[in-house]
């Protein structure tokens, strides 16, 4: 078994409803629906029972690999998710506290809540680039999930969430090929005038990957074929670099898009070969 995860489908769209907590009415719950991580979710305050809510799928949906994305959760924060046949309960699967963080800060180059992190000194995004991961062992089916936040001493007053990633999850039989590239992919544009001047527009950079899974057994290939065909290349999927390491998974995990397909190919006997590429989804 792997030690890569990729997950897809996020559930966190149409068909969902939220409900629960305590959120301020021009940045509700119904804006965690959206892709726009703009769009923020705030609550009240910052007590657990105001920052807590349940999704409501609508139907049994697959869950393994969650997030929550463009987050103000503080270095003391955790999360917990539930998982239940009715609205609220755990009775499906309740998972520990999850700790927000993982990356050790004021050690080097990470400074905590530091404007360069995204580069922009006025940003629009009081978060930051790191998703706080939960990845579970397994697939587990659920209509309702809870999920429950603890960070009441939040210095801001409020929790608040731009995105959660809520979706089921494939692990290769093997990781992938030696040569696996990870990277970072500046979206600034920059012009120059006639003079040589360059004008700049800058903007964030947004984490890549790119990897080959040369030896895909037929059952896994179809899974895979699957998987391009409903993810496309406009619907989001989560990278796990390492889900034995959460700080490895913090620093160069991502929720993202693929920008193209690549087609598989069939090199060995009952094996197949695919090639897969992610741009983070800003």
């Amino acid at each position: 078994m792997s030690k890569t995860l990729i997950g897809w489908r996020n559930r966190m769209g149409t068909g969902a409803t939220l409900s629960g907590g305590s959120w301020v009415s021009t940045l509700p719950l119904a804006n965690l629906l959206t892709t726009e991580r703009a769009e923020i979710a705030r609550s009240t305050n910052a007590t657990a029972a105001f920052t807590k809510f349940t999704v409501d799928f609508g139907q049994p949906r697959t869950i393994r690999a969650l997030a929550l994305l463009n987050h103000n959760l503080s270095q003391a924060g955790s999360w917990r998710v539930l998982f239940g046949t009715t609205s609220g309960a755990g009775d499906i699967y309740t998972s520990g506290w999850q700790a927000a963080w993982f990356i050790p800060f004021g050690m080097g180059a990470d400074e905590w809540e530091s404007n360069a992190w995204w580069g922009l000194p006025n940003d629009e995004y009081t978060g930051h680039p790191f998703m706080a991961p939960l990845l579970l062992a397994q697939n587990y089916s659920t209509r309702y999930l809870t999920v429950e936040i603890d960070d009441t001493t939040n210095t801001a007053g409020y929790v608040q969430l731009g995105r959660v990633f809520a979706g089921e999850a494939f692990d290769p039989e093997f990781d992938p090929d030696y040569g696996l590239k990870q990277g970072w992919k500046d979206a600034s544009k920059v012009e120059t005038n006639d003079s040589g001047t360059p004008y700049m527009d800058q903007r964030r950079c947004l984490r890549t990957v790119s990897f080959d899974l040369p030896y895909v057994n037929l059952d896994d290939s179809t899974i895979l074929y699957e998987f391009q065909r409903r993810s496309g290349t406009t619907r989001e999927v989560m990278y796990i670099p390492d889900r034995t390491d959460y700080q490895e998974c913090q620093r160069y995990g991502f929720v993202g898009r693929m920008p193209d397909l690549q087609p598989q190919s069939y090199n060995y006997y009952r094996t197949k070969a695919f090639s897969i590429s992610i741009e983070e989804w800003l």
